[in-house]
């Protein structure tokens, strides 16, 4: 697990344990494909991905073909019924708060 995944997982259990013991890391989603949520609630489909783009190499940021396979996942997420809350690493270093109160925010529309 990624630095920004376990930075995640530790502001959960500090700010949101009912949450975290609902949220699975490293969830497979897909019927074929082996894509993973970072973060997931298989039985109200509610994922989280920490996207760590801006901590990277500038040659894995501009990789189109990485770009393009995030979006199929992204879309193949919403297509099965996921609700997806996607982060940076940025926000979640300069904002925790914020990113917390909306996964709750989420929980509370289903």
């Amino acid at each position: 697990m990624s630095e920004l995944n376990e930075r995640f997982d530790g502001i959960m259990r500090i700010l949101a344990r009912d949450i975290h013991k609902r949220l699975k890391r490293e969830v497979m989603f897909h019927p074929t494909r082996k894509w993973r949520w970072d973060f997931a609630d298989k039985e109200k489909k509610i994922s989280v991905e920490i996207d760590g783009g801006e901590f990277l190499s500038q040659k894995k940021i501009q990789d189109p073909h990485s770009k393009k396979n995030n979006y199929d996942k992204m879309n193949n997420g919403v297509l099965l019924g996921w609700r997806t809350l996607r982060f940076r690493g940025s926000q979640l270093k300069d904002d925790p708060i914020k990113c917390i109160d909306q996964l709750k925010e989420l929980y509370e529309l289903k």
